[in-house]
């Protein structure tokens, strides 16, 4: 639920942000404006309020329930852990908004895709049914930011451990362990998928490029 929660918040924070203001932007290009500085923009501010979400998700989701023995990485720190991973997701999906909201050129057309793409991020992050082995659908999940968010709060737990039935027949999700090394693979892939959707974003808003007058 936490990672559900924050693919939706993370994405609905940005799916709008660049579609409504896509003719003030193409004037402000006339005038000189960067589409690094207005992207970097966006992502400082909304990052911000992405984070601040992520850790009352956790804290508020997480109240009253006791916490894995230790973490990951952060032995003594597992709540911490799991507010990472979780601001790592909220960030990523944030990211996808901010491309979403580049692709489309009305906001009418921004809310079916928020549905779409957070019901497949949900589909697509291990939590419904296993991933692990499962040719085509794993290797499509690897461009879900939702299923390295969701395994490296797995790695904390020991989701392994904790529900194995959750894992594939005779066998485990790799990208669930309990070590150090999967926990950090997961959230630098996190972290990835992030700068590779911001990428592509700047380079849509190249595209846009400035109005021009005759």
């Amino acid at each position: 639920m936490l990672a559900v929660g924050e693919c939706l918040s993370g994405t609905a924070n940005a799916i709008w942000e660049i579609v409504k203001e896509r003719s003030i932007y193409s004037r402000e290009r006339s005038a000189g404006l960067s589409a690094g500085a207005y992207l970097v923009s966006k992502l400082v501010v909304l990052g911000l309020i992405t984070g601040l979400q992520a850790v009352v998700l956790v804290l508020v989701g997480l109240s009253g329930r006791p916490l894995p023995p230790q973490g990951a990485v952060l032995t003594g720190l597992p709540l911490v852990e799991l507010m990472l991973a979780m601001f790592a997701l909220g960030v990523a999906s944030m990211t996808l908004g901010l491309l979403l909201s580049s692709v489309v050129d009305t906001s009418d057309k921004a809310m079916p895709l928020l549905v779409v793409v957070v019901t497949f991020q949900v589909v697509l992050s291990g939590g419904i049914f296993p991933l692990h082995g499962k040719a085509g659908l794993e290797e499509l999940s690897w461009f879900s930011p939702s299923r390295w968010g969701y395994a490296a709060t797995a790695s904390t737990v020991n989701l392994n451990t904790v529900v194995p039935a959750a894992a594939p027949p005779g066998g485990t999700d790799p990208l669930w362990n309990h070590s150090p090394q999967t926990w950090l693979i997961d959230m630098a892939v996190v972290v990835l998928l992030a700068l590779g959707f911001a990428v592509i974003t700047w380079w849509r808003l190249l595209k846009m490029g400035p109005i021009k007058r005759r």
